[in-house]
This record gives structure tokens, sequence and C-alpha cells, in this order.
């Protein structure tokens, strides 16, 4: 295959977000500050911008161009100075396509690899694919890390693998609405109103009338207490709505090599990610989730980039933010069968304990110098500078107190599993060939009372470090040698 520049749209995908970007610009400029004397040479820069960038979009789509092989995508870019990328299929860890509502109009999608190396250059996107050409590009990089050859011009009916995949999850309604409950974006209706007034007020004077119609309302209380009930059900009906378009249709599926993650309504999601790549497990709860006995497990990948590319809404690494509790457990044995989650986990000693509370707070301690320093009347209470200091204080011990009795351990053969986290917990799991490296550490304190803190260092994007403070010296001692036998479960590659 010769190189080829990609899709003619991806110019006019890319021409729509720079209209977006000067959109409340240009109608500050050109509808609502037509009189003010700079206001000619505001809207020759911009227009000159608005040009230059439009430029700057075809230029790039005319010298960039890919090819694509039996191995390996081939890039090249630039054009007074020619840059070149090969890309290996076998790099290709996770697998993101993007379909948001714009590309639904024109019926194509938007696909993304992700590899392990760091920078632009671990990710390849196309921003405008049809879906037919998605699914066999996906197909046929899959066929290629196999070893499976594939012929160009062979076509595939993706149906025959989806048959092969098993669905462990479909978010019902009721996970749904917790779901909305947990992530708070009921919330999210006051602030945006309060958003728009103050964007709408900076272009048109409507201040006065608010306070008038403020006013209106606050003169009777069975017409403030009406405003407030229907505050409270326009932020919850809002709030259900946002969670519905974003994990509406959410369903964790997988096969012998891949998971695969489809979520949303307006804009569809849809992540694969190899099993191999897996270098951990966890499974998080805030204090809301733990109150309503649901959890989020999270992957931690090699070649994991937290959605890459800025577009943060893939959360590439969660199944699912909301699961029921009961199901968490039972998701991670189906579909990573070589992960074993120990239900009964050890707590730490009492010397633990009394570590914590010994150690200095930084944060209390600068906080209490600042007080004192400036000695603040907070809401004109008029309450002494010690008091909030002593708050504090108690605040910090409450928080270490929480963060014991949540710690748990446990390490059997071939697994290390840690539990931390005061108000919120996260449990951590992983497996020893998938640990690259291994600290402990004792001071003083710690050797007295015979205790130590140990990190797991998993591979990831960046490094993920997981530690655990207040072990016994017989767990150290049984950490160290439970890793000394990973060499014998990896083999190095010359």
């Amino acid at each position: 295959m010769d190189y080829r520049r990609y899709s003619r749209l991806t110019i006019a995908f890319h021409i729509w977000g720079v209209l977006k970007f000067f959109f409340f610009a240009f109608l500050y400029l050109f509808i609502f500050n037509r009189e003010a004397d700079w206001i000619g040479y505001g809207r020759i820069i911009a227009a000159i911008l608005l040009i230059l960038s439009i430029i700057f979009v075809i230029f790039k789509w005319l010298t960039t161009t890919y090819k694509i092989d039996e191995v390996a995508f081939y890039l090249r870019e630039g054009f007074f100075t020619k840059h070149k990328r090969t890309i290996p299929f076998s790099k290709v860890q996770n697998v993101n396509r993007h379909t948001t509502f714009l590309h639904k109009l024109i019926g194509k999608t938007s696909l993304k690899f992700e590899t392990g190396m760091s920078g632009d250059g671990g990710t390849i996107k196309f921003e405008v694919l049809s879906k037919e050409e998605a699914d066999h590009l996906e197909d046929w990089i899959e066929k290629s890390t196999r070893n499976i050859k594939v012929s160009q011009g062979e076509e595939e009916k993706v149906e025959e693998y989806i048959e092969d995949r098993k669905l462990h999850f479909a978010a019902s309604k009721k996970d749904i609405m917790k779901a909305s409950m947990t992530s708070l974006s009921f919330l999210l209706l006051i602030p945006a109103l309060g958003s728009l007034f103050f964007m709408i007020n900076d272009f048109i004077n409507v201040e006065k009338e608010a306070e008038g119609a403020i006013h209106f309302i606050l003169s009777a209380w069975w017409l403030t207490a009406l405003v407030v009930i229907f505050l409270i059900v326009a932020s919850t009906i809002f709030g259900m709505i946002k969670t519905y378009i974003k994990y509406g249709n959410y369903r964790i599926y997988s096969d012998d090599d891949r998971i695969y993650i489809s979520r949303g309504v307006l804009d569809e999601v849809s992540f694969s990610i190899s099993k191999e790549k897996v270098q951990a497990v966890e499974i998080t709860q805030t204090l809301m989730k733990r109150i309503l006995r649901i959890a989020e497990v999270k992957l931690t990948s090699a070649g994991q980039t937290g959605g890459g590319g800025g577009d943060s809404s893939m959360e590439t690494s969660s199944l699912f933010p909301f699961l029921p509790q009961k199901d968490a457990f039972r998701l991670i044995s189906e579909i990573l069968p070589d992960y074993e989650v120990e239900e009964e986990m050890h707590n730490l000693p009492k010397n633990a304990l009394f570590a914590r509370l010994l150690k200095p707070s930084w944060l209390w301690m600068i906080a209490t110098a600042l007080l004192y320093y400036f000695q603040p009347n907070v809401l004109n209470m008029n309450m002494p500078w010690w008091l909030f200091s002593l708050l504090l204080l108690i605040l910090v011990v409450l928080l270490r107190v929480l963060d014991y009795y949540n710690s748990r351990y446990v390490l059997n053969e071939r697994f290390i599993q840690l539990k931390t986290g005061s108000l919120a917990t996260t449990l951590f799991l992983t497996r020893r060939d998938k640990v690259i490296e291994i600290e402990m550490n004792r001071g003083p304190l710690e050797k007295l009372l015979g205790i130590a803190k140990i990190t797991t260092i998993n591979r990831a994007q960046p490094v993920r470090h997981t530690h655990m403070y207040g072990v016994p010296e017989s767990f150290r001692l049984a950490f160290y040698q439970w890793y000394k036998k990973r060499g014998s479960e990896i083999e190095l590659k010359q």
C-alpha cells in the first residue's frame, strides 16, 4: 500500500474545532460590542487568526500521510522537515473508538490506537473513518498481533468475532440512577445556570432585571418554597439525563485476548485493552460509593495514557465507575481469570497505629503557624485561632485512625493485595510477574516498633507506585522472598 492522506472530512472536523474556539470571541466582537473604539482592530486580528488557523489545518492535512502493511503503521508529516514514524502492531495496547454526535450525522467514527510509548508519538489517530473501515482496521491489527495473515483485499465480517465475545455486564436503569447520585451530577445545574447568567450579563446587562425577579420570589414564602422545589426536581432530572447520556448503553465484553467496553447515547465511546498488558487491578470506593455499596474497578495497563490526546472523557482504565459492590469481584474473576481476589485480608498490627499517630503532620504545623500569624476572624465568629488549629488536629488524627482500620494486606503464591484509604479506599491487586521493582523502608521509629513501609512498582504511564505503611517485620521479609521468585516466572528478551 502506498502512502495516502487521511479522509478529507478530517479537514472539516478540525475547522469545526477552530470555529468553536473562536465562537465567543466573534460573538463579542461582531454582535454585542459594536461601538467600542478598538473594536475594528480586534475584528481584523480575530479574522486574521481565524484564516491562519484554517490554512494551518489544510496545510497539516496536505503534509500528513500514512500507510499500513501486515506488520506496522508508517507515518510521515511535515513539509520543510519530514518526520517519519514506524509503529509495529505489536506495540498497540489499547484501542479507542469515539463516535460523537457530529460523527453520527455523517455515518462516521474516529479510531485511536495507543501504544506504550510516551508523548504524542505514542498514539495513532484516525479522526474520520467509516464504521466499516474502522471495523476492518481493528480486525486487521488484531489478527496481525495474533500472527494470522490477512490479505489486503480480504473483507471480514465483524459479527464472527463479536459472537466469540462474552457479555459480563450491562448497566441497568438502577445502575444509572445510582451513578447520577454518586457522581453528584445533579449539583451541576445551578453552577451551569450561574455561568450562563454571568456570560449573558457580559454582553447584555440583565443584572437589574434579575435582582427584581429575586426580590419578587423572596417576597412570599410559598413562592420561595416552590422555586426551591422546582430547582431540586430540575437538578435531579438534569443529573439523571447527563449521566444517562454519558453512561447509557454501557456494556463490558471480553474474549480470550481482549476486554471490550462501550458506552454513550449521543457520543458513543468504545475501548479495548489487551489482557496481557494489564499490570494491576484497583477497586476504589469514595465515601458516597461505600454508603451506596458500589465500587469502581480500574485496570492499570502498560500502555495506559489516561485517555490520551486530550480526550479525558475516554476513561480508558475504568471498567465501570459505578459497579454494584457484589459484581466487582465477580467481574474481575470472569474477565481476568489469571487474577484472584482474596476477600479475607490481614489487619495491620497495633504498632502501625501508634506510628501513624506519632508521625508529625506538616499540614497541621504549617496551618497552625499561619493561623497564629494572621489570626483570621472566619465568618465573624470571633473564635480564637488555636481552636481552628485544634479542630484541624482532630481531623488529621481521625483520618489517620480511619486509614489504619481500613488498611489490609495479603500475600499468596503469585499475588499481592493491598487496601488503603481513610474516607475513600483503594484495593490494589497485582501479580508477581507484573511487578518490575519493590522498595522497603524503615526509619528509627519503624525499627523500634517492628514495622516497615513497602512499595510495589508497576509499568504504566506514569509508572505506578503503590505504598503500604505499617506492615509487620515478618511480612516485610516474606515480601522480599516472594519477589525473589519472580525471576523464574519471567522471560528476558535479548
